[in-house]
């Protein structure tokens, strides 16, 4: 029984080898079809340049495939100076990818990659070959992307740490690494972002001056949908690793750490879009001038998702334009009115320091359309009238006079600012609040301005038109 045992298992273990060995022939012709299936369908969904498949050479456990990338007929002069700063002036770039076949990627195990679950395909690309006089091919980014048999992938992109100088200009990085998980439907993705530290250099050539300045590092992560009009709703989580920068030698500004987050959230019929962003900054110096926290935020709730698709659309198709503004102006208008016709933004800013705060608050929504009958010009011009803004400034005295003597600096500067509010307080723009604090209330609706109870500009009649 034993002896039948083991020779059960000695076949077994024979059948997954011989499988393991030879599988990977056959796989790659379903891995060549889905890679180039991808490509097809890369290309259809991005009207900016065209991926093609320059060559491809099927190997027995990998392949080599050769693309090349280059811009559609017809971008616009700003666009191909974009294109050449990313990828160079040296006519069409050509990437040069490995393809390791699955269900395990043997010749993937040399590179440092292992999954125990099986793949269709894994693909390598190192940027080490890129044009030099390019971004791309300063930062040399290497990319490894796992794809499953249901179509899924895990992505990851590397950019190895690195150094650039440009005359009496340097900058040196310690890297970043990207990674990405997507669905085989294209339709849910996580993705985690980590930049490692950055340090510059830099001199002004007419004074000798120098700067220099590090940022110690930034991370991006969230979790995304597809929603019903092609948004990607989720959220997604930042922080700040914080940040200082000299001026010959001494310290201007330092910043220490920061958390942020945001949303993107549609309702359950996929109509309305609302979004929010938060970034808290745990305090810091500017020129000697301290602060303890800043907190910032900003949300717009019911947004028509409809409307807002077809005015991303209208204006990506104008985007490349340099004709005809005032056109562009009148087909993007009314498409921006119907967007946020029943949308209400707010924004919100919050400053601690030592010797005192300041708190600043606004609201923004749209007053009652222009009738539907109205032309796409007197929509336009209508639009700017619509605005309703709300907004609040309440500060302390003796936080404006810290900012003064330490960031602006001197008798004179604080002498400036004594004269400058209290000019606005006899003006009415400023006004006395708690002890030692002022305030202001700011409204602006139908193309008028007023502050405290004061109208800036405009005048309105009795039924509230404009004169």
């Amino acid at each position: 029984m034993k002896r039948r045992l083991m020779r059960t298992i000695f076949v077994a273990v024979v059948l997954v080898v011989a499988a393991a060995l030879v599988t990977p022939y056959f796989v790659g012709r379903t891995a060549e079809t889905h890679f180039k299936a991808l490509i097809t369908d890369f290309n259809s969904q991005h009207s900016g340049f065209v991926v093609k498949v320059d060559s491809y050479h099927r190997g027995f456990y990998s392949s080599e495939a050769t693309v090349s990338v280059k811009p559609l007929a017809g971008m616009s002069e700003r666009g191909l100076q974009v294109w050449s700063l990313l990828l160079g002036r040296q006519g069409t770039p050509k990437f040069k990818l490995r393809i390791n076949h699955g269900p395990i990627a043997f010749a993937a195990f040399g590179q440092g990659y292992i999954s125990f679950v099986p793949v269709l395909y894994t693909v390598g690309f190192s940027g080490d070959k890129l044009p030099p006089m390019s971004i791309l091919g300063i930062f040399k980014p290497e990319m490894y992307s796992r794809t499953y048999f249901d179509g899924s992938r895990y992505t990851t992109v590397t950019v190895p740490p690195g150094r650039y100088s440009m005359g009496v200009f340097g900058v040196t990085w310690e890297g970043m690494h990207l990674q990405m998980q997507g669905d085989g439907a294209y339709t849910h993705m996580k993705y985690r972002l980590k930049m490692g530290p950055v340090h510059y250099q830099a001199q002004n050539v007419s004074n000798g001056d120098t700067y220099s300045g590090e940022i110690k590092g930034l991370t991006f992560s969230g979790k995304r949908k597809l929603a019903a009009h092609d948004f990607w709703v989720g959220h997604g989580l930042s922080t700040f690793e914080g940040g200082e920068f000299k001026t010959n030698g001494k310290r201007t500004v330092l910043l220490k750490q920061g958390q942020g987050n945001s949303k993107l959230t549609e309702t359950s019929n996929g109509r309305w879009l609302s979004s929010s962003g938060e970034f808290a900054q745990e305090g810091g110096t500017v020129k000697g001038w301290p602060f303890s926290r800043l907190d910032v935020g900003a949300s717009v709730v019911h947004v028509d998702a409809g409307a807002m698709r077809n005015l991303l659309k209208q204006m990506r198709s104008e985007a490349d334009s340099v004709k005809d503004q005032g056109g562009r102006l009148d087909k993007a208008a009314p498409l921006a009115g119907q967007a946020f016709n029943s949308a209400q933004g707010n924004m919100s800013v919050e400053l601690d320091a030592p010797d005192g705060r300041l708190n600043a608050g606004a609201k923004v929504v749209l007053d009652q359309p222009a009738p539907s009958s109205a032309t796409a010009m007197q929509a336009s011009q209508a639009l700017l009238k619509r605005v309703n803004v709300s907004a609040n400034l309440d500060f302390d005295r003796k936080l404006v006079d810290s900012f003064s003597k330490y960031v602006l600096g001197g008798e004179q500067a604080q002498q400036q600012v004594d004269m400058v509010l209290d000019e606005w307080i006899k003006e009415g723009l400023l006004k006395p609040g708690k002890p030692g604090r002022y305030q202001s209330d700011i409204t602006y609706r139908e193309g008028v301005l007023t502050i405290n109870g004061h109208v800036m500009n405009g005048s309105t009649d009795k039924g509230g038109g404009v004169h």
